[in-house]
């Protein structure tokens, strides 16, 4: 169902019999705005109303510290290689990727939008000789410092952040010489979109007028500004307006001349993050006009999305095809496995796997970042993702590699205890809860819960579950819950969807 289907608008969500505040409309919210939640997460929400908890999530995510400094995040390539003596790189963005993974597994909304603006503000880390530790650091922590902050202080940091710098050609943009490179993308792809509001002689212009960012201190150090050496000091016309424009000038000229199209661009992107890969353009239009209103603050525009009824709508309920990392995330936190973990682990496995994927940390295959959507879905990548899944629950098992020692799979019995409380549950009411848990929508399909059912009952003997031999505290429970999930869920199509 798309989104063409979703009536609602952009007014408060109140429960309602036709849409209560229940299990599947609480994980809706935690799958889009987080990544996922445990049992306990949402029977807790049950208990508060929707703009409470939407209330709580967001302030927590403008409030969220950005990451330390590992030690190394200002040095020089000479104080790094003195330290790490070899594979300094290797080591160095390692720690960043694993960051990374902590932050969305332990994360909520500041930690998505993370992931978001990193497939908006596109680098690419393995290309064009980009591996500088300190500049991802430095790009990692300006992306968490403005994730839910102001946009237009966004743009502006960007552009004068070492890592763009360097990846869009900014520190080559000098006086006699511009380099048109990050002037096009400015507008292109992070402001206004293609062919939307700017021309050639508006790119030509705005690359003079960004140029001077051409000295460092030393290699992999500070890029300065050379105000008397390289910066064009002579007039330029941006949008109309003729000057001796600067930097600051440029992001100051296009949020003043082209607000409502920067508006437009941004929500829309939102809507296809958040909603669904089909934009509703009047949703969009309200987002956008809050987003002018609050001066591009982006936090005002998350709560109005996210407290609405068109989010809670049933057509906006699995619209979205999930990418590798909302693949993996959600499915080790909803286990509750990310708070087993003491050594990095699921950071560790979820990291391979979004290069299993074809979804590397910090390296999107080019400047317009990951398609997403039906693009990861083909007759290669399907299977590979259940071959993937099933390695997440293979992994529980990767201190002792015995895996016919049933205490290995306490995790999954722990789950299902969670979320079912009564360890009376029929099994039959175990299979089909677990299943609808981990699906975004009931399915329409009598077989799925049938061959579900089957896999879990396993070779237990049917007199157990009838004759209350068998209950959730079982020997045998972890294990059923591990092969309803390896054996089934993972496979089903509908498991694709967030």
């Amino acid at each position: 169902m798309n989104s063409s289907c979703n009536q609602s608008g952009l007014n408060a969500y109140t429960p309602s019999t036709s849409k209560p505040w229940n299990e599947k409309r609480i994980q809706h919210l935690y799958r889009r705005i987080g990544m996922g939640a445990t049992p306990q997460t949402i029977k807790e929400a049950l208990n508060r109303s929707a703009q409470e908890v939407i209330d709580e999530i967001v302030q927590e995510a403008t409030q969220k510290p950005v990451m330390e400094d590992p030690g190394w995040g200002y040095w020089n390539q000479q104080q790094i290689e003195d330290f790490y003596q070899e594979n300094y790189i290797g080591t160095s963005r390692k720690i960043m990727e694993y960051q990374f993974f902590d932050d969305l597994i332990s994360g909520s909304l500041r930690d998505r939008l993370h992931l978001f603006w990193s497939n908006h503000f596109v680098t690419e880390d393995a290309s064009m000789g980009m591996k500088k530790p300190p500049y991802l650091f430095q790009q990692y922590i300006m992306r968490q410092k403005y994730a839910i902050g102001n946009f237009k202080d966004f743009v502006r940091a960007v552009g004068l952040n070492p890592y763009m710098l360097r990846y869009l050609n900014g520190y080559q943009n000098k006086a006699g010489s511009p380099n048109e490179n990050y002037a096009r993308e400015l507008y292109e792809l992070f402001t206004l979109g293609v062919d939307n509001g700017y021309t050639e002689s508006d790119i030509v212009e705005t690359s003079r007028a960004l140029t001077g960012y051409n000295t460092k201190e030393s290699s992999w150090g500070k890029i300065l500004f050379n105000e008397k050496g390289t910066f064009d000091d002579s007039e330029k016309t941006i949008f109309g307006r003729t000057g001796n424009w600067g930097y600051d000038d440029v992001i100051d000229i296009l949020f003043e001349e082209k607000a409502p199209l920067i508006a437009h661009y941004i929500c829309r992107k939102f809507y296809h993050f958040f909603i669904s890969p089909e934009a509703n353009e009047d949703i969009v239009a309200g987002l956008a006009t809050t987003f002018l209103e609050n001066n591009f603050e982006i936090a005002p525009v998350m709560l109005q999305l996210f407290k609405s009824e068109h989010f809670f709508d049933d057509a906006s309920i699995g619209t979205i095809i999930k990418s590798p990392i909302e693949l993996v995330v959600p499915f080790q936190k909803e286990l509750s496995m990310y708070i087993l973990e003491e050594d990095k682990s699921l950071a560790i496995i979820s990291r391979g796997i979004s290069y299993n994927l074809e979804m590397p940390v910090f390296t999107p295959p080019n400047v317009a970042g990951w398609p997403g959507g039906e693009n990861w879905i083909n007759s290669v990548t399907f299977p590979e993702r259940w071959l993937r899944m099933s390695h997440v629950l293979v992994y529980q098992f990767r201190d002792s590699r015995d895996y016919t020692d049933k205490d290995d799979y306490h995790v999954f019995a722990d789950f299902a205890i969670e979320l079912f409380e009564d360890i009376n549950t029929s099994a039959e009411d175990v299979a089909t809860g677990i299943i609808d848990f981990f699906l975004t929508k009931k399915s329409s399909d009598a077989t799925t819960y049938e061959e579900g059912i089957a896999v879990f009952k396993g070779n237990t003997p049917e007199q157990y579950f009838t004759d209350g031999t068998w209950n959730l505290e079982y020997p045998t429970v972890g294990q059923q819950v591990y092969n309803l999930l390896r054996k089934h869920i993972i496979i089903l199509p509908e498991f694709q969807l967030i």
